[in-house]
């Protein structure tokens, strides 16, 4: 297979930027969603969860992002693998997945898209039959709206890759693969 095309979202984008504009997203996302529920709910009262309960569930939120990646992968039984590693300046765990063979183009982008569809459909739920949690169901579905803008990007990418080609996801970013001409 040949590399078509080789995908570092944090070398092609300003790193900076990226995180300016997933904060950017999550705070419209939120302002937009909330406006759009609270049509339905006109006068609910809110449960009152602590500030750490919430800073809580958004730290499980990022893991649980990323096992919802894995999932699509493991069920199709790509040979993807799922490790646990730690940032080099801050010696922080964080989950990471990565292929061992390559993934076709659409059950890598359903892969992608998988966690935001997943989370939203859990937080548009909860919203309207829960109003008194309607705040944190929202929040959680705009904090997902930030991590799911590094998706988009990848997303992006792999809709103007060939039809049948493949993707290989290694530590810096991944690759796009095409099969060599017989």
């Amino acid at each position: 297979m040949n590399c078509w095309k080789s995908i570092n979202v944090k070398r092609e984008y300003n790193p900076k930027k990226l995180q300016f504009g997933a904060a950017g997203l999550m705070m419209i996302t939120f302002i937009m969603t909330y406006l759009f529920f609270s049509f339905w709910h006109t006068s609910p009262v809110y449960a009152d969860i602590s500030f750490i309960g919430i800073l809580l569930f958004i730290g499980i939120l990022f893991p649980g992002h990323i096992l919802l990646h894995y999932l699509p992968l493991f069920t199709v039984g790509s040979h993807t693998s799922l490790t646990i590693e730690r940032t080099k300046k801050r010696n922080v765990p964080y989950l990471v997945f990565r292929s061992k063979k390559p993934i076709s183009k659409n059950v890598y982008i359903f892969s992608m898209i998988f966690p935001c569809l997943i989370t939203g459909l859990f937080s548009a739920a909860g919203a309207f039959f829960m109003p008194s949690l309607l705040p944190y169901f929202l929040i959680l579905f705009a904090v997902n709206a930030g991590f799911t803008l590094y998706d988009y990007i990848y997303v992006k990418q792999l809709l103007t890759a060939p039809k049948h080609c493949f993707i290989e996801k290694k530590q810096h970013g991944m690759h796009i693969l095409i099969k060599q001409p017989a």
